[in-house]
């Protein structure tokens, strides 16, 4: 635990790196909001086990050059109190934030693109569990 003497932590904070794929689907048959784009996550599903986990999502081809992230939009219960805001990287090509891992709980989050004007929303699944 940081102290006075101590301004760290000890050991590094755990990392996850989540790849993102955005692909454009004509025929309407994606998996986002709009239909209009399917998005695909490795890992697929999220289980942060350490505290103070940080979280980066990068855009990987072959999601067009065009497509950027935007931001998170962060829903229930409470994930104010787990999550920081996001930093997005000047390329738009990756967005990274904190995760406090301090409740066991589901977390609703949106990931929040945006491709020739128009919003693209995902939901991943980030599941904290700090007892794992």
């Amino acid at each position: 635990m940081p102290n006075a003497n101590h301004p760290y932590t000890p050991v590094p904070a755990a990392f996850i790196n989540t790849i993102v794929i955005v692909e454009p689907r004509p025929l309407e048959d994606g998996n986002s909001h709009c239909r209009k784009y399917r998005i695909t996550c490795h890992p697929p599903y999220l289980v942060v086990a350490e505290r103070d986990t940080i979280l980066n999502f990068q855009l990987i081809l072959p999601t067009p050059e065009d497509i950027l992230f935007k931001g998170l939009k962060k829903k229930k219960p409470f994930p104010e109190r787990q999550l920081s805001d996001p930093s997005i990287s000047l390329n738009g090509k990756q967005m990274t934030l904190c995760d406090a891992n301090t409740i066991c709980e589901d977390i609703d989050v949106t990931l929040q693109f945006h491709h020739h004007g128009r919003e693209i929303d995902y939901d991943p699944q980030v599941q904290n569990d700090p007892r794992a």
